[in-house]
């Protein structure tokens, strides 16, 4: 009788972790994930899935071997991006549905920052707003106050806009953004990461840095009015890695140390612009 009752024990328990894997992946049924550039459909069984890019180009699959979901590249993609990427999801995913972690499937829970230059491995806020690294935690950034708008003229704009169009009646005019006094409230490193929070249809290549020219009392931004295809000229825009980590969080960081300046961030309309500074690298 007490091996009988034991090997009843033994079959439970077995029966119970199986239960626990096959809900895990179950979990997944029908779920449709954003990450990073690509979209997750999971089928009714939660353990196959389509991988789709940001074009809605079919771009992998993802299987279930041995009980782990393993990403299948199609020929011609970025095998490198796209296996890193997933593998980014898997990790969030396995903390998310660790004991006292989240259970939502959806990334709904805000992970870590990490970047490709070394972001800060700390939970960004679930906060409204943008949010930077100090060294320690993330620190609400406070909008840039902005000054009048004013108007001006360019020669030299005004010859480009003539060039691409001989009768162009706003042709060299400009628009000045000015934002108050000569430097941000907020002075960074080279190197800063920004937690921005942004709603879930919201197309984050939109968020953008860029500098600011120096005045006495101000800092500003001259653009010109024939070519307000973005909210910054390109001139001024800085490379950056965006990288979603929830369905409405994303972490900015710069491709490259920025020089030291004024610098704004920001997504217009749907993400507002903030102000900051780079001191020198010491």
């Amino acid at each position: 009788m007490p091996l009988l009752r034991m090997f009843r024990v033994f079959v439970c328990c077995v029966l119970a972790l199986t239960a626990m894997g096959v809900c895990g992946q179950n979990s997944l049924a029908n779920q449709t994930i954003k990450w990073d550039d690509y979209t997750y459909k999971f089928l009714s069984t939660g353990q196959s899935a389509q991988v789709f890019d940001s074009a809605g180009k079919v771009v992998g699959t993802i299987l279930s071997m041995n009980g782990d979901l393993q990403m299948i590249p199609l020929p011609g993609t970025d095998e490198e991006k796209l296996k890193k990427s997933f593998a980014d999801w898997k990790a969030f995913y396995a903390r998310s549905h660790s004991a006292g972690g989240s259970s939502s499937a959806g990334a709904t829970a805000t992970p870590a920052a990490s970047s490709s230059n070394g972001g800060p491995a700390v939970p960004c806020p679930s906060t409204y707003g943008v949010s930077y690294f100090d060294g320690t935690a993330w620190k609400t950034m406070m909008l840039a106050v902005q000054m009048p708008k004013e108007k001006s003229v360019s020669l030299s704009q005004g010859f480009k806009d003539m060039g691409k169009n001989p009768l162009n009646p706003r042709a060299g005019e400009t628009m000045i953004y000015r934002y108050k006094d000569p430097a941000a409230p907020l002075t960074t490193g080279p190197n800063p990461s920004f937690c921005v929070s942004i709603s879930a249809n919201f197309n984050p290549s939109q968020i953008m840095i860029g500098t600011v020219d120096i005045k006495k009392d101000h800092r500003e931004i001259e653009q010109a009015v024939s070519s307000r295809d973005s909210w910054l000229p390109p001139k001024r825009v800085q490379q950056v890695d965006i990288k979603r980590v929830s369905e409405t969080v994303v972490v900015v960081t710069p491709k490259t140390p920025l020089p030291p300046g004024q610098y704004v961030l920001g997504g217009p309309p749907m993400v507002g612009i903030y102000d900051f500074g780079v001191r020198a690298s010491q």
